[in-house]
């Protein structure tokens, strides 16, 4: 990697580092949890002792620590993509009535919540049943990043090409 590709690389580390702790300061906030995707679910049969908010996500909860970035360079190009588990995009942007999740993504749900992959099919007859809320903890890091740092760090790299071509032509003029 060239010094330029470098420094470039460093700028991507830095907003990668900011994008994952936009979404995991929205991941610390509890969300609303067992209600269904209307939140009906209790007056369709749930026992209101199932009732309340999801904890906090926090250092050492599994979808918390799956939030990562990840730095790819192709030829002429980075890009800069968002890790996080399977089961992210139904917290994310819910779920509708009627249909479950992948079991795989169920078990995932359930090794996370109770520490057991056993609860994976009630989790899944839940969720037909009575659907999931949106949470959008994705969905508001993504726009606020883009609304924040985005152009701020395409301009921190053009600067930085801009100083690379400007110290390139003044050593091979003179």
């Amino acid at each position: 990697m060239s010094e330029l590709e470098k420094v470039i690389y460093k700028i991507y580390q830095k907003y990668g580092g900011l994008y994952v702790g936009l979404i995991r300061q929205n991941l610390a906030f509890p969300r609303p949890f067992s209600y269904g995707l209307n939140g009906d679910a209790y007056s369709k049969g749930r026992k209101k002792q199932y009732s309340g908010s999801a904890p906090k996500s926090k250092p050492g909860d599994p979808l918390y620590d799956s939030i990562q970035y990840l730095i790819t360079k192709t030829s002429n190009t980075f890009n800069l993509e968002i890790l996080a588990n399977d089961y992210a995009k139904y917290v994310d942007k819910g779920r509708r009535p009627g249909k479950g999740i992948p079991v795989a993504v169920a078990r995932q749900i359930a090794q996370s919540t109770y520490g057991t992959e056993a609860a994976s099919y009630a989790i899944n007859k839940n969720i037909k049943k009575f659907g999931i809320q949106p949470t959008n903890f994705l969905t508001s890091a993504e726009i606020t990043f883009k609304n924040q740092y985005e152009q701020r760090m395409e301009n921190e790299i053009q600067d930085v090409i801009g100083d690379f071509l400007g110290n390139f032509i003044n050593e091979n003029i003179e």
